[in-house]
């Protein structure tokens, strides 16, 4: 769901760039910086992050 949520989120970014507030960089150097941060977010606290929601929301709830 999180890789899907971030797609959603990148499309909307371009598609109103136009339409109202600039949520993305117009220099692509400042760009790619933020896309390299998006990327180690993705890969290095999503995983981890999302057992410790499953852990605390989900497996409380089951019955053992």
């Amino acid at each position: 769901m999180h890789a899907e949520s971030r797609v959603i989120t990148q499309y909307a970014a371009h598609d109103y760039t136009s339409k109202g507030t600039q949520l993305i960089f117009p220099d692509p150097k400042e760009m790619a910086i933020l896309s390299v941060w998006m990327e180690m977010e993705a890969h290095q606290f999503d995983p981890l992050a999302s057992k410790l929601c499953d852990g605390c929301v989900a497996h409380p709830h089951l019955d053992h």
